[in-house]
């Protein structure tokens, strides 16, 4: 290892990490006695008839108590063995997908402090650098899960839980580099885990629905052995990364997320992490172009055996991890807008009803969507009290104006954000394409028992191939249903689903030939 190198290792050991452990004051610390090791083989013996028999939400809060208040004491006293620490951990470590954010927060406190405890082992003795790589990549899982909790409930990151997990990851990867080949699988898992941060973070989640954000972090797993991952010092190169495709994370901005950068060349003003993803993109690229084909080749299909579960996953995944990778979401010029509120209508049904009828606005209730900023193509929205039962990105709403203004009465939630003080922002995409309103409907059951479903249909305009709107997400290929014209009852047939959101559906329709219909 050259001098530079070791220097670096070692400034990094003797680094404060800034992680702020909570540590109890217990007044005197304990010793590796009954008092320690009894309440743990109590927990471990529940946590094992809690694992067999599915224990009732009571017993789970209790048992969750009882883990916090153990971890709190044993964060507490520093002369507990590390080995004990490990053992602790590493069994808590099997239960955490039973456990809330809450209480991953309480183990993540307490890996800080094994991470502290090996750090100084390891700045006089380098058979700890091992060790020390593998506690701070159980850290990072744990902060991964903190992450991935956080996004699903379209929540922002706290800044104090990435700069943590920025310090961590500089330590680690700094670490890595000096093991011995035996160690390499720690140093592949340090690495993945740090790519899987990161890429969840440059991921835009507020723009997905949670079927969404299900599939693309399920096609993600697919992909994530391409990574690669490193530190780079302020205004230095690093040699493996030139001209690379990188997904560059600025270490003292943990409030902004990873930029794309494309032909790397090296030499930032600031400290960063870099993560490689040509072959990442490549491969996703790929899979992508490869399922599209397969799709539309139904020989194929009999052949090279995919269900549909796999196919949409990597579709809908695989694409979802290109767009926030690739994609540039330019900001169109808004403008401020006082005293407008909005009604929102999250039946679709209701919202298509509702699009084509005359409301003046003047007897409608005020709710508590305020419009925040506006522009030509949407909107962005708060509701202050935090109800959100309904909110779903992805979904088609209606949109009444108070006081009634001529603007869309359709529109497409385009993200949603849940601010720290409970409110709700939604950026609304206006649904500005010309429709006609008109109702379909289609018999259900047996000839004897037949009843009719009914929809209100939005139809563009035009001829022969159809696009059509559903208020509702079961609508199949093949699908034969009816559309009153007048008078006159016209059967059409379902071509082909473009699009399923999470409330509707966009279909291309054509009419259909029916025995006993004049066409």
């Amino acid at each position: 290892m050259s001098s530079s190198k070791q220097e670096r290792i070692s400034l990094s050991l003797d680094t404060e990490l800034r992680l702020h452990p909570q540590r109890l004051n217990l007044g005197q610390a304990e010793l590796l006695t009954d008092a320690i090791t009894l309440p743990f083989d109590d927990i471990e013996g529940r946590l094992n008839q809690y694992a067999i028999h599915s224990g009732s939400v009571a017993e789970r809060k209790k048992l969750c108590s009882s883990m916090k208040g153990f971890l709190g004491r044993l964060n507490a006293n520093p002369m507990i063995p590390l080995s004990f620490r490990l053992k602790v951990l590493s069994r808590f470590e099997k239960e955490l997908e039973l456990f809330d954010g809450e209480m991953t927060a309480a183990i993540l406190n307490a890996h800080k402090i094994a991470v502290d405890l090996v750090q100084k082992e390891a700045r006089t003795d380098s058979s700890y650098y091992a060790p020390l790589i593998e506690m701070i990549t159980n850290a990072i899982e744990l902060a991964l899960k903190m992450l991935k909790l956080t996004v699903a409930q379209y929540q922002a990151t706290m800044v104090i839980t990435t700069r943590q997990f920025f310090a961590l990851a500089k330590l680690g990867l700094d670490v890595a580099t000096s093991i011995d080949a035996e160690s390499s699988p720690e140093q592949k898992r340090l690495i993945i885990t740090i790519g899987k941060h990161e890429l969840l973070r440059a991921m835009d989640f507020y723009r997905s629905s949670p079927e969404q954000q299900r599939l693309i972090l399920k096609e993600l797993e697919h992909h994530v052995s391409m990574l690669d991952a490193h530190f780079c010092p302020q205004h230095e190169k690093i040699e493996g990364l030139i001209g690379a495709t990188c997904l560059i994370s600025n270490i003292n901005r943990p409030n902004i997320p990873p930029k794309l950068i494309n032909n790397f060349q090296g030499g930032l003003p600031y400290d960063a992490l870099a993560l490689k993803v040509d072959s990442l993109i490549q491969r996703v690229t790929t899979a992508v172009e490869r399922t599209n084909s397969l799709q539309q080749d139904h020989e194929r299909q009999r052949v090279e055996l995919q269900t549909e579960e796999a196919m949409r996953t990597t579709l809908v995944g695989g694409q979802g991890i290109l767009d926030a990778l690739l994609s540039k979401y330019e900001k169109e010029p808004r403008g401020a807008i006082e005293g407008v509120h909005l009604n929102l209508e999250w039946d679709c049904a209701k919202a298509f009803s509702k699009s084509s009828s005359n409301m003046d606005g003047s007897d409608q209730v005020i709710q508590n969507w305020n419009v925040v900023n506006i522009s030509q193509n949407g909107a962005c929205i708060e509701r202050l009290d935090g109800d959100d039962h309904a909110t779903c990105t992805g979904s088609m709403i209606g949109l009444d104006w108070v006081p009634a203004l001529d603007r869309p009465r359709l529109g497409f939630v385009r993200w949603m954000k849940r601010q720290r003080g409970g409110d709700i922002r939604l950026g609304i995409h206006f649904f500005q394409q010309p429709v006609k309103l008109l109702r379909a409907s289609i018999d259900i059951g047996s000839k004897e028992m037949s009843t009719k479903r009914l929809w209100p249909l939005l139809i563009l305009p035009g001829t022969g191939i159809l696009t059509a709107y559903f208020p509702e997400t079961h609508i199949h290929c093949n699908m034969i249903f009816i559309i009153r014209s007048g008078d006159e009852d016209i059967h059409f047939k379902v071509m082909e689903v473009d699009e399923v959101g999470p409330n509707y559906s966009k279909c291309k329709i054509v009419r259909a030939r029916v025995k006993g219909e004049e066409n």
